[in-house]
């Protein structure tokens, strides 16, 4: 199961059994289905802006309304794992708590 961790002012991604990171990164963004809070994927912002563009025609009648998710470095990371986990269990004010940190 990949989960993140928060050193040195970034997020890093660890997916598998290595020891190695496969990403490093400032912010994390999730795209999830709306209908059913289903984690689609999950990664830097830009690139699952790009994912979305590219993916948007094939994803949306299988999946539905899809939404992105913007967590800024400050998010605890623990919430973090968790959301990516099972999005689910995120509730109102966290996801609200995470836009204002972003400026939104």
């Amino acid at each position: 199961m990949p989960y993140y961790t928060f050193e040195h002012g970034s997020y890093y991604l660890f997916k598998g059994t290595t020891n190695h990171p496969s990403l490093m990164c400032d912010q994390v963004a999730v795209a999830f289905a709306e209908k059913d809070l289903t984690v689609l994927k999950h990664g830097r912002p830009e690139d699952i802006q790009q994912w979305w563009r590219e993916s948007r025609e094939q994803a949306e009648p299988l999946f539905g309304p899809v939404s992105i998710a913007t967590f800024p470095r400050r998010f605890p990371v623990d919430e973090l794992n968790k959301i990516i986990f099972d999005f689910r269990r995120l509730d109102a004010s966290t996801l609200v708590r995470a836009e204002l940190e972003n400026g939104r």
